[in-house]
């Protein structure tokens, strides 16, 4: 077994006072490949500013100029995180979900107090990418 050392021990990392943390669980059970590179960025945005229950307020204006594109995107990458069952969205609210709890067959998406169907949002994401 190789013996780890690290590369730069000035800039050893340790566990801020304001932590977050990313689940293994997103590469090991596969939901990384889910997502496109530009929504697995927007997702980690949110673990980011989420507070301790995964929730985040941030805006639409705001979230598309902290990731430097325009708002119709941020809309675009978040059916794409929810229909990878990864967040969920209500009333301008945002919860990074519990990967444990996961369950893909069932996934539904609540977006402003409908429920959708995780087919029909992916069908939508889909034909918004065909058409620009």
């Amino acid at each position: 077994m190789k013996r780890k050392v690290l590369i730069d021990a000035r800039r050893r990392r340790s566990i801020p006072e304001h932590f977050t943390w990313v689940d293994h669980r997103l590469v090991r059970d596969g939901h990384i490949k889910k997502c496109s590179i530009k929504s697995l960025g927007f997702y980690l945005f949110l673990i980011t500013v989420a507070d301790c229950d995964g929730l985040s307020f941030y805006g639409e204006r705001r979230i598309s100029e902290e990731l430097g594109c325009p708002e119709e995107t941020v809309s675009s990458l978040r059916l794409e995180l929810i229909s990878a069952g990864l967040i969920a969205y209500r009333n301008g609210i945002y919860q990074v979900l519990d990967l444990r709890l996961q369950d893909s067959a069932m996934a539904c998406v609540q977006d402003v107090g409908h429920v959708y169907k995780a087919s029909d949002v992916v069908a939508k994401l889909i034909g918004e990418m065909k058409n620009g």
